[in-house]
């Protein structure tokens, strides 16, 4: 999906949206709301929001699980002229430059800022539940599901103060 600047009017623009992005973990399609605002000197203000169904395995025990996200976002689009001329050497980034973005052609592409998002959104270290077992490091077994009978090896003499820490 692609959205042309030229046909922005100053009363803004604004739509609903579903798509699909090529990401294993997100199967089902996102759906969300844009809104773009006209400022001065052909800059862009554009927010919106996209809710969409995250799959990933647990970390822990394996197990298949999935998760509803919701992603807000906002960005400043400037043409890309604007920042050739702003450009200092030696220049530092304020924390509100992050969010600005610059466009060469007069279109962005939403879905390719869409799919950015949801990157940046994504859980890097997935868990099925809070107090997730995981797995049985001897059997496999998955200790949410059932108990295993497996002997536990004993810790190594040598660390055995520090589990005397975890006993206080």
């Amino acid at each position: 999906m692609k959205i042309l600047f030229k046909n922005i009017l100053e009363s803004g623009f604004s739509c609903d949206f579903e798509l699909t992005v090529d990401e294993s973990h997100v199967p089902g399609p996102v759906r969300g709301v844009i809104s773009i605002q006209r400022a001065a000197n052909d800059t862009f203000y554009l927010s919106g929001s996209a809710r969409y169904i995250e799959e990933n395995d647990c970390n822990f025990c394996l197990t298949r699980f999935s998760t509803e996200k919701t992603v807000q976002f906002s960005f400043v689009y400037m043409p890309l002229e604007a920042m050739n001329n702003n450009v200092e050497e030696n220049a530092e980034l304020a924390f509100d430059d992050l969010d600005v973005c610059f466009y060469k052609k007069e279109e962005i592409d939403v879905k390719g800022l869409l799919r950015e998002q949801i990157l940046l959104n994504t859980n890097m270290y997935p868990v099925c539940r809070q107090g997730c077992q995981g797995l049985c490091t001897v059997c496999g077994t998955n200790l949410n599901v059932e108990k295993c009978s497996c002997v536990k090896l004993e810790v190594d003499e040598r660390f055995s103060k520090l589990k005397e820490l975890f006993k206080k």
